[in-house]
């Protein structure tokens, strides 16, 4: 069973993404902590999954990495999101035990570089059961496409209608996904018309919790 086909799995998910946010601090016990420079997030074994979670961007320096999109390395993938990347999977590599499965989580920033460390830990060797990412910006283009297809990673890919950020870079870039799930927010929560468009669309990239309650989703594959 692929994690991330469930509403309930999505809800956990997006749970473990919160916890990412400030390092050393609000982590499930037991978890192990990963940081490469000012990305952090941690390892966490829950359920007979690893869960490997990537936090979003936190300064003015990650948005600059983030637009930063120059294609790099034989998957041409944003240079932005490839350091973070490689170094999780180095990380992660070293905690996991043969056998288990990894289940990478990421909101943001955090929902790109998951899709490249679990592509790195799969050519360890390692099983990954999915990828589940909220709002994430473009990782590469068909080249780093073809790779995530070629590897069979499942990944989810959670979206809201106003949020900007799954559009960045503009008339770049590809998304790789293999089921999109796309949600309206609550219109009492996000009124679209007392808050401007731009807005609303940062609320909504900030409040996926919210949003997941609305009971307002639609699956596409």
């Amino acid at each position: 069973m692929k994690f991330g086909t469930k509403i309930e799995d999505l809800k956990f998910a997006w749970r473990l993404c919160r916890r990412a946010r400030k390092r050393g601090k609000y982590r499930p016990y037991g978890s192990y902590e990963l940081n490469s420079d000012s990305d952090t997030g941690y390892l966490y074994r829950h359920g007979g999954f690893v869960y490997i979670v990537i936090n979003g961007s936190d300064n003015i320096l990650e948005w600059f990495k983030n637009i930063f999109w120059i294609l790099w390395g034989k998957d041409r993938v944003s240079a932005g999101f490839l350091k973070v990347s490689v170094e999780f999977a180095e990380m992660a590599s070293t905690l996991l035990y043969p056998g288990e499965t990894v289940v990478g989580i990421g909101h943001s920033r955090g929902g790109a570089a998951v899709q490249k460390m679990c592509l790195e830990l799969h050519r360890k060797g390692f099983e990954i059961n999915s990828v589940v990412s909220f709002g994430a910006p473009k990782m590469g283009w068909f080249v780093f496409c073809r790779s995530m297809k070629k590897a069979d990673i499942f990944h989810v890919r959670v979206t809201a209608p106003a949020d900007p950020v799954p559009g960045i870079p503009i008339l770049r870039g590809k998304h790789y996904e293999t089921i999109r799930v796309e949600f309206d927010a609550k219109r009492d929560v996000f009124d679209i018309n007392r808050t401007s468009k731009f807005l609303k669309g940062v609320v909504e990239h900030l409040s996926y919790g919210s949003i997941l309650d609305s009971g307002r989703e639609k699956w596409i594959s």
